[in-house]
Order: C-alpha cells, then structure tokens, then sequence
C-alpha cells in the first residue's frame, strides 16, 4: 500500500478552504526599489555563485550562554577597523527564539583546517558581507559579522527564496494537500483547457515547465507588478513541458497560488506555521503590494535561520526530533529533476559533474557548478551571492549573505567555498 506520507505516491487529501486573498500589509518586498539592479545584474543574480562574508564587531564582552562566539582574525584581530577587537556576537534585542541551543566546537575539533578556515573568513571580510557562518555536524565552528549586523539580524535572500518554497511544497506534499505530478491547473483554474493544462508542479520545481520566459519578463516586468502571482499565472505557454530548462521566476511564482490553494492558507502563514515557526527561524516570506507571497524571491533570513535548513538537509528533514518535512522530500529534491540540466534539483542547485545550463541563457558549461568541491554539495543561492551551500557527506554548512552585487559581491562564489573546502577537512 502507497505511503500516505510519502511525497510521490501518496492520496491526497480533500483540499481546505482557502481564506479570502484580498489585500495584505506586512513588510511587501520593495519591488521597485531594486527592479533595475536586477536587470542590471541577471547573470550574477540567477547564477547566485559570487558570496562575500565581511566580518562585524558587536559590543558585548560574553557570548550568551552556548551562543557562538567571533573567532578573532587571523590579522590583528580588529577586522572591521573600529578598534574594539571582534568580539563574540551579541544577541542583540534577546536573540533567536529557537527550540534548542547552538552548540559550538573549535576548528580543531570539527576536523578543519585552521589557516584555510583564516584564509576564506579573510577572503569573505573584503568582499562586503553582512555575516559568514561554517557549522559541522550541527555546530557552529565559526561565525562573523559586518556592517552593523549580528546573529538576529535578518536580510534578503532573493533566489535562495526558492529552495525555502521547495521545502513548503514538501510540507504541504507530506501532508497529503497536493501532489507533485498533479497538473497546476488542479490549483490555479485559469490553466484549466489552455495549453498550460498539462504543466505540473513537479514542472514548475524542476524549471521545465515551458510556461514564457525571457530575462526582460522575469527581472524587470515581473517585479514591476503590483500582483506578481496574476502576472505570471497570466503569461502564456512558450514550450511543452519538459522540453526545455529556463530558470523561470514567473512560473515560480505560480506555486504561490498553487500552495495557498492547496492549503487554505496564505503562503506567508504556511510557511511561518510549518517551518519557520518550528524551527525558531527569525525570518519571514515577504509579499507583493497585492498581498501574494514571493516564492521566487523576497524572503528574509539570517545566517543561522539558513545554516537551520542546511541543517534541516543534513537531518533528513528532522530539526531536534520534530520531522519538519519527510526523508523522501529532501531525497526526491536533491537529485536531477530532469535530463536538460543535471546541477538542478527541486528548486536546489546541485553540484554535479559534466554539463552545467547557465540560468541566464549565456550558454552551457562543464565542470560543475563548484568544480573542486565535493559533487554531493547542494545548495540555495540568491542574487547579490547568497549562498546556502550544504555538503552532506562532511556534514559541513557554510552560509552567506550581505553585498548586494557588483563589487559589493567581489569573487567570492560558491566555487569559492567549494575550492576551501577541498583543503578545509583533516578530519
């Protein structure tokens, strides 16, 4: 008998009602604001391989109780030039609510080697980051921040969005409310008898949908909305589905509208309910000025609310024994989701060997999306080089997040993280 649970085979159960959309106020992304960097910048943001991390001093003298504290820098320990030395990080207004307490290890006990861990935190700090976070095993090894941040302190994450929709469209799927091989038009009636009828959501996940597609849509069009989920679910079909591989906000968007009504909840509310709730996360979805949650981009977070998730991988989903989304999920999500581009999960990158189609329509390349690095690395990355990069067979996690692009950005990639972490381990 089929797995009730399990996100590919189970029977779905029958759908809640769904609360009127209607107009919504909390903290909309500011679309406008940033739409013309976006377009300035495509390759860099769909890419997502350039990740800065520029260490920041914070004012206390003790680290809260098992909090992690700032390794000083490997220089003259005053990294940001303030004169106070870098200090442990401070909680700020209290810190984060999460169910347990970060433990901590030193460098030498996680198995790592000291002068490279100096070498990329050296690296990261000139390249105008808000924090870098390297855990193993669940514990924090090494933790930093700049420009006026600590540990609570949230920022956009822009594409790394996306792996966070995967994981609730892996929540909603274990609980029996939709089913990746359902056409979307069981969800978002519009698609009903048109030539998008037979996309599905495991389409819309793998970036193979064939729903319309070009740079000047998705980066300047799409964010100029005001009702970013109508938008896209009204573009028309450009492909037949699985025939080509475009890394597609638009059609991303979508899920919006397919989780919501799937649901009977605003996306916003599921994924705070399911999985940033539970978790303690301090992040949030953000929404258009309509009200529709963002799941191509716009969520907030802080280098632990990701090194959380990454955690949450390497956990097969358990987050300190509450099962947040199934095994099978995170299984199904990190592998090649279809044949036109193997580095390309359910909304994760993966690094794997051979051919690698670029998201910004400049081509294929070889090697990987990090070539040095371990081929099980998976990672969420975002616009202005957000980086969640997991690698579960070391159980090491290294996030970043800070300079929005350009120079702000400078070359430090998830290729970067990938060639440290291939002298990083002694262990």
């Amino acid at each position: 008998m089929d797995d009730p649970r399990h996100p590919l085979t189970h029977r779905r159960r029958p759908k809640q009602p769904r609360m009127p959309r209607g107009r919504r106020t909390p903290q909309p992304w500011p679309t406008r604001r940033v739409a013309r960097w976006l377009a300035a910048a495509t390759s860099v943001v769909l890419l997502g391989a350039a990740c800065a991390a520029d260490e920041s001093a914070t004012d206390t003298d003790q680290p809260v109780d098992n909090q992690a504290v700032t390794r000083t820098a490997p220089d003259n320990g005053d990294s940001d030039g303030d004169g106070d030395g870098d200090q442990p990080a401070s909680d700020g207004t209290g810190g984060t609510d999460l169910p347990h307490e970060w433990e901590t290890v030193s460098v030498g006990e996680a198995g790592l080697d000291p002068a490279v861990l100096d070498r990329l935190v050296d690296d990261a700090a000139a390249s105008g980051s808000h924090c870098l976070l390297v855990t193993r095993d669940g514990a924090i090894v090494e933790e930093h921040y700049w420009n006026d941040t600590d540990r609570t302190s949230t920022h956009e994450v822009y594409s790394v969005t996306k792996s966070i929709t995967a994981l609730l469209v892996g929540i909603a799927a274990d609980q029996g409310l939709l089913d990746i091989d359902e056409p979307v038009a069981t969800y978002v009636e519009e698609w009903q008898g048109t030539p998008s009828a037979d996309v599905t959501i495991r389409n819309i996940l793998s970036n193979d949908s064939g729903r319309y597609h070009d740079l000047t849509n998705d980066f300047v069009t799409l964010i100029n909305e005001d009702d970013q989920t109508a938008f896209a679910i009204g573009l028309d079909q450009q492909a037949a589905p699985g025939d080509v591989w475009n890394y597609n906000n638009a059609a991303i968007q979508v899920l919006d509208a397919v989780l919501a009504e799937a649901t009977g909840v605003e996306t916003r509310e599921f994924a705070h309910e399911m999985l940033f709730e539970p978790m303690g996360l301090d992040g949030e979805m953000k929404t258009d000025p309509a009200g529709n949650t963002l799941t191509f981009m716009g969520a907030d977070a802080s280098c632990r609310d990701l090194a959380a998730l990454g955690v949450l991988v390497l956990r097969d989903g358990d987050w300190h024994g509450r099962q947040i989304v199934s095994a099978e999920w995170l299984a199904a999500s990190l592998e090649p989701s279809q044949d036109l581009n193997p580095a390309y999960g359910f909304l994760w990158w993966l690094n794997r060997d051979g051919q690698v189609t670029n998201p910004d329509g400049a081509g294929d390349r070889d090697g990987g999306l990090a070539p040095t690095a371990s081929m099980e690395m998976v990672a969420a990355l975002g616009f202005g080089n957000q980086v969640l990069a997991v690698y579960p067979d070391s159980g090491v996690v290294i996030t970043r997040i800070g300079g929005f692009g350009g120079s702000d950005g400078g070359d430090f990639s998830v290729a970067t993280i990938g060639a440290a972490m291939s002298e990083m381990l002694v262990d």
